[in-house]
């Protein structure tokens, strides 16, 4: 009786793990579809830089010297010519005056030198004079016209540096940063100190954006960039390409180049440094016949397995021009209730949509995804393991 017992219990399970099988073997397969339309595909790069205005000077100081006035801060709007600092004058007074004196002394010194001279002609001419007399008054002569060229060139010389006393701001501007204070000693020796950095005009600004090698061949001059800064989060700017620097920057061996954007600031929102988030549109079309790019990815069930027992068995005989054709983009379309492969010709792709160039036709539907179940190769497939096979059949 146990017996009896156990074996129905064994055939009950083995039956109710066959029905289990064959219902989820059997369960419709569906699909996701998506219709092919026209709209806009846009092809974009992006990248970081910051931003800087077009034109920056330096303003400096020619002469050593302490500040002793300063006429301009942070933000102040300066006109070219305007004063911006006084370095303390007195020093340089004093050596103008000095200057001054050595040019008087010396052109006493080239008045007495010429009379001896003259007399000294004068005596040889009457033979009272030898001639060794009057050679030393002409060379003397000669060296006191010198030195009163020398004496005057430092009185040239020290009235400059007296006039670069006084700084001057060489364009107009808005300083945008200030390195001295009053009193501070600045040394001018082998360069010039820097007392302001001045930005010639912030309406007008350009962005410094590192673009990525992978990327750089398709950015070119003229082509338009719209960008986001941190500061105003919902406002996009908008911009173009000036320049394509060839000059690489590595970077944790990472290579970009340096793209310049040009960028109308008349409303003066951007400021020099801020962080830009940058798109390049390389490639767009307004009207394009797309599809979702769902629909290039997307592979039935039974393809996969199909493909590879073609591989494994006997693959269908191909023709010359098919056997040295590489086989195109596919996607699948639903007719009579299973995928068929459309092999298409693509263009433009965004984040989203790929463009079509021939193979479908407007309003056509396309899938883009499957659900769970199998198709009805698979349900021809099922076997009940309880019942014989037929001859010539497989379990």
């Amino acid at each position: 009786m146990k017996w009896f017992v156990l074996i129905v219990v064994v055939c009950a399970g083995g039956a109710g793990a066959w029905w289990y099988m064959h219902n989820r073997n059997g369960a419709v397969v569906a699909y996701e579809l998506a219709e092919v339309t026209r709209g806009p595909i846009t092809v974009t790069i992006s990248a970081s830089g910051t931003i800087n205005p077009v034109a920056t000077v330096l303003v400096g100081s020619q002469v050593s010297g302490r500040i002793q006035d300063l006429y301009a801060d942070y933000n102040s709007v300066v006109t070219a010519g305007q004063v911006v600092a006084r370095l303390e004058q007195s020093p340089f007074r004093t050596r103008v005056r000095q200057s001054e004196a050595s040019v008087a002394k010396a052109k006493a010194a080239v008045a007495f030198a010429k009379a001896t001279l003259a007399r000294q002609q004068m005596l040889a001419g009457k033979n009272f004079a030898s001639q060794a007399d009057l050679d030393d008054a002409q060379a003397k002569y000669q060296q006191a016209v010198a030195e009163e060229m020398q004496a005057q060139a430092q009185l040239e010389s020290a009235q400059i540096d007296y006039e670069h006393t006084t700084i001057y701001s060489p364009v107009d501007g808005i300083v945008q940063s200030r390195s001295v204070d009053v009193g501070q000693t600045v040394a001018a020796s082998l360069q010039a100190p820097t007392l302001f950095t001045i930005a010639a005009d912030l309406s007008k600004m350009q962005i410094e954006a590192k673009v990525d090698e992978a990327d750089v061949g398709q950015v070119e001059v003229g082509q338009p960039v719209s960008f986001t800064v941190d500061a105003f989060p919902e406002r996009t700017f908008t911009g173009t390409v000036f320049q394509v620097r060839n000059s690489p920057v590595m970077d944790q061996n990472v290579v970009t180049y340096d793209t310049i954007v040009r960028v109308d600031n008349e409303e003066l929102r951007l400021r020099p440094g801020m962080t830009a988030n940058v798109t390049v549109l390389v490639a767009g079309r307004d009207n394009a016949l797309r599809v979702p790019n769902a629909a290039l990815r997307f592979r039935p069930a039974s393809a996969q397995p199909r493909a590879q027992g073609a591989a494994a068995g006997r693959p269908a005989a191909r023709t010359g021009a098919e056997a040295g054709r590489k086989p195109g983009p596919t996607v699948y379309t639903l007719r009579n209730g299973a995928p068929e492969p459309v092999e298409v010709t693509t263009g433009l792709a965004d984040v989203s949509y790929t463009e079509i160039v021939s193979g479908l036709e407007e309003s056509e539907a396309v899938i883009i995804a499957q659900t769970s179940g199998k198709s009805a190769d698979a349900r021809a497939q099922t076997v009940n393991p309880f019942v014989p096979s037929r001859p010539g059949r497989r379990r």
